[in-house]
């Protein structure tokens, strides 16, 4: 028989109640494996005879804003060191080829500037030694 403080519980007292004990016994983790391990079974292999959904590509009306809000979320990911999500979001985001060939320039003219100063401390001391000579 139940009690009367049972029986005076409210329906979010109760719901509460079931998802703590169905956390504390571990039901909610493994439901949770379940569903994603279906979500994913059914992603890739859709059922016989039934297209795969398409996956919806919204409107690019402000490419440049669209950019810019995927930068910022790149930045975010950056910096709190979610490598792997950062990994998946380029790719997908289009900033792929921007980071790409941002990482090549920035390479290039950091070679550039090696260039330069080697050629410039090797002037001066070849230029000095060059009038040595003319002695």
């Amino acid at each position: 028989m139940a009690s009367s403080k049972e029986d005076g519980l409210s329906t979010d007292e109760l719901r509460k109640r079931l998802f703590q004990t169905f956390k504390d016994k571990g039901v909610l983790d493994s439901l949770k494996v379940q569903l994603r391990n279906q979500l994913i079974q059914e992603l890739k292999h859709p059922l016989a005879g039934q297209e795969p959904v398409p996956r919806l590509i919204p409107a690019r009306s402000e490419p440049h804003l669209v950019s810019a809000c995927n930068s910022i979320v790149a930045d975010h990911l950056r910096f709190s060191g979610y490598e792997y999500t950062l990994s998946v979001f380029y790719p997908e985001s289009g900033l792929w080829f921007l980071i790409n060939l941002l990482t090549q320039l920035l390479q290039h003219h950091a070679h550039s500037l090696r260039q330069d100063a080697d050629t410039q401390t090797m002037g001066s001391s070849g230029y000095g030694e060059s009038l040595g000579m003319m002695d």
